[in-house]
């Protein structure tokens, strides 16, 4: 769903898949301009390939949290991203990403 929303540009759909603290390190305005600025770069995200996903719970209680890492193909490049999530209220919430 993320993902799906990327590749339509629909950023505001996206960032609604980020977690309290995402949103926090990174605002909205932020979250759009980088996503405008890889599009504008690399041309139109045409595919979004997972490669790999783990899943851990860990402390007392159990808190869960996942790693994505997922092929992003643009027109003109493609590159690995690894996504964090996070459970919060049963939903799963972007965390964080970085490309390695």
């Amino acid at each position: 769903m993320y993902a799906d929303a990327l590749m339509r540009n629909d950023y505001n759909r996206a960032y609604s898949f980020c977690s309290p603290e995402f949103a926090a390190d990174t605002p909205y305005g932020t979250f759009e301009v980088q996503q405008k600025s890889l599009t504008d770069s690399h041309g139109p995200l045409k595919s979004v390939k997972q490669q790999g996903v783990s899943v851990e719970g860990e402390g007392a209680p159990l808190q869960w949290h996942a790693t994505i890492r997922a092929e992003l193909s643009y027109a003109r490049k493609t590159f690995e991203v690894v996504y964090e999530l996070r459970l919060v209220d049963g939903h799963w919430k972007l965390w964080r990403y970085h490309s390695d």
